[in-house]
This record gives structure tokens, C-alpha cells and sequence, in this order.
């Protein structure tokens, strides 16, 4: 079994290589899991949502984080049946039928039947829903700000350049 462990003293700190042991060699680990990349990214992920749902809730958006999402992929790209918004959103198809139910009601989308086949819906934005993806957006992109604004103009292209490479790294390795 394979767990992680720091580099010995004197290589590169916050680095984690995996080692042959056992579980409870993990223990070790987790005590430095402040060091490691993929930690910081969730701790970033966590608040960085909460502040986006509070920005939302504050200017009265109707709307929560994972409809928000919706209306922004089905602005990006129209038509696409509930099964593909659900995989771009990352949630179970049940969940983006319940999403897009709620959406619907609330007349921000609409979904069609596919001409080729009854069984497929396809999804669409009301003008409605554009409006309210856009003040959404307003929200989050005020969010960002915020947690960029203690970095340097420099800082924040750099930063959005390796978050870019990152994304880039992982969507090629996909299998």
C-alpha cells in the first residue's frame, strides 16, 4: 500500500512523494496536510463558495451556488441535455433533474424536446435566467476580487496562470 510522505530535511518543503508502508504511517502525514497543494485548494474552495452563497443571499439573488452553475453552463452552451450539464456541474443526473425542475418553475430555463429523440431534453436559458446568471457572475467575480486584492498585479497574472496550467495539466491526463 502506498501512503505520502514529506521529502527528507532539505529538499523542497510542502512536496509529498508516495512511500511503500502502511495506514499507519499516514498519521505522520496528516499532521503536515497544511503543506500539501491539494489541501490548500480545498481550504481555498471551501470559503471562497460560502462567500460567493453570502454575496448571493446578500443582493437578494434567488439563486444558490449549484443553479448558478447550471445557468452559467447553459449559457456557455446551449442545448445540452440535462445528462451533459450534470457532468460539467459534477453532480449526479437526479440532482441536475432536480436543479433544472427547480430552475424551470421558476421560468430561468426551458428545456425542449430533441427532435431525434422525445426522451432527450435539451436545455435552455430564458432571457430571464441570463439576467440573473449575469448578476450572479457580478457576485462571484466581487468574491475573487476580494481574495485576490492582497496581491500584486503581478501576483494575481501569475496566479492565474499556474491555476490555468493546473486545469490544463489535469484535462490532459484524463482518461
Amino acid at each position: 500500500m502506498s501512503t505520502l510522505r514529506h521529502h527528507k530535511a532539505g529538499q523542497k518543503r510542502g512536496r509529498l512523494r508516495a512511500v511503500k508502508g502502511s495506514q499507519a504511517d499516514l498519521p505522520g502525514v496528516i499532521g503536515h496536510l497544511r503543506d500539501y497543494e491539494g489541501q490548500l485548494v480545498h481550504e481555498l474552495e471551501k470559503p471562497s463558495h460560502e462567500s460567493i452563497r453570502n454575496e448571493l443571499q446578500k443582493r437578494s439573488l434567488k439563486l444558490n451556488l449549484p443553479m448558478a452553475r447550471v445557468l452559467l453552463f447553459a449559457s456557455n452552451d446551449p442545448g445540452l441535455p440535462g445528462a451533459q450539464l450534470a457532468r460539467k456541474c459534477g453532480v449526479r443526473a437526479q440532482t441536475m433533474h432536480h436543479l433544472l425542475s427547480a430552475l424551470e418553475k421558476d421560468g430561468l430555463v426551458e428545456r425542449r424536446c430533441d427532435g431525434g429523440n422525445a426522451r432527450v431534453l435539451r436545455c435552455h436559458i430564458t432571457s430571464s435566467g441570463a439576467a440573473l446568471m449575469s448578476k450572479s457572475l457580478a457576485a462571484a467575480y466581487d468574491v475573487y476580487q476580494r481574495m485576490v486584492s492582497r496581491l500584486t498585479a503581478q501576483e494575481q497574472k501569475e496566479f492565474r496562470r499556474l491555476l490555468e496550467k493546473c486545469v490544463a495539466t489535469l484535462s490532459a491526463s484524463k482518461p
